[in-house]
């Protein structure tokens, strides 16, 4: 839970809460309709729809680029490139001059599993003719990338690296004083308990120092307001609504808003991938029945051959038997052995 003198320093006049802990006049003049309804850019198509356990969080990716309007992205964890691609294709319907960087080893790890090369080819190709313009694929660890960034530069930074509680601890310690004075950090798997994943526990302990706004579906995202500035007053109104006392309703709201949202686009992905598949099935019977229309074809054409043979055999047949008549050797069957003398040229006196 977020504490509201926490959050009151960080939040638009108009936002901030009153005396007695609800929502300043600001904020109640505008409830979740006005705030997620006014931002159609959620209800875009996803360019870019690859495996990923983020599909689920693509809506809120456009939200919080419309939200924030980052002058820089960075990154850290992209593998196929699913959120990312997520965060540029709003960050170029809404013309942002923001400068954006993703960061791997397209390498792989004990929890996402080990990859080749093919992964980093396929997205690296996608992202250059799409986002080549403003974005960088950076290729090296997240501790080689923190050189590169002056502290207090970046608006918005998304972590989703490897995830164990020291892996994601370090990462956060390490990138959080790159975030500039308007910076907004996301953590994702803040709710993954599974195996030795550790990001649930660095989340409570930094959404207990920043205000913060948790999604649990899609395994979690946190969205954590690290920024000294005013905060953009969705921003703001997201961060608020965790802060009201006794709880709000809006939160669910926001909640299940996004969780429709992304659930729509899982099932558009399953459904493109059973259709994928079909097309693949249909693929290989289509195969399949070109080999059996050949093998039925080489089948006829055997058959044409045998019958030409046959037809030979008998045509012959016939000139032997008119042969043997000539010579009076008789019908084959009585004399088995005279067809060979025969051949050998050994056969008798023509009669007359």
């Amino acid at each position: 839970m977020i504490h509201a003198e926490k959050l009151t320093s960080n939040m638009s006049p108009d936002l901030k809460t009153t005396d007695d802990g609800s929502v300043g006049a600001g904020a109640a003049r505008r409830g979740a309709g006005d705030f997620l309804l006014g931002s159609g850019i959620v209800l875009a198509v996803p360019h870019r729809l690859v495996r990923s356990a983020w599909i689920g969080h693509i809506p809120f990716a456009y939200w919080v680029v419309d939200a924030l309007r980052p002058r820089s992205f960075v990154e850290l964890g992209t593998y196929s490139g699913c959120s990312y691609a997520a965060f540029l294709q709003a960050i170029t319907a809404l013309r942002l001059a923001s400068s954006c960087y993703a960061v791997d080893t397209w390498k792989g790890d004990a929890h996402s599993g080990f990859y080749g090369e093919d992964i980093y080819q396929e997205l690296a190709a996608y992202h250059d003719s799409h986002y080549g313009s403003f974005s960088r694929l950076l290729r090296m660890t997240f501790d080689e990338a923190r050189v590169h960034f002056s502290d207090g530069t970046i608006d918005l930074i998304h972590i989703d690296g490897f995830h164990t509680y020291e892996a994601v601890s370090h990462d956060v310690q390490a990138w959080l004083p790159k975030a500039s004075s308007r910076g907004l950090v996301l953590i994702h798997d803040i709710n993954a308990r599974e195996r030795n994943f550790g990001v649930w526990r660095c989340w409570e302990e930094l959404s207990a120092k920043y205000p913060s706004f948790a999604f649990l579906h899609c395994h979690g995202l946190g969205v954590a307001w690290v920024g000294t500035e005013p905060m953009p007053e969705p921003i703001a109104w997201l961060m608020e609504l965790a802060n009201v006392k006794g709880g709000s309703g809006d939160v669910e709201i926001v909640r299940n808003y996004f969780n429709r949202l992304g659930s729509g686009l899982i099932d558009q992905f399953a459904s493109g991938e059973r259709n994928k598949a079909i097309r693949e099935r249909d693929e290989i019977l289509r195969k399949h029945d070109e080999t059996l229309r050949e093998r039925d074809e080489a089948v006829r054409t055997r058959d044409e051959a045998l019958r030409e043979r046959d037809l030979r055999i008998t045509d012959l047949a016939k000139d032997l038997a008119e042969a043997r008549k000539y010579w009076g050797l008789g019908p084959i069957v009585h004399a088995p052995g005279e067809f060979s003398r025969f051949l050998r040229g050994k056969h008798p006196t023509r009669r007359t």
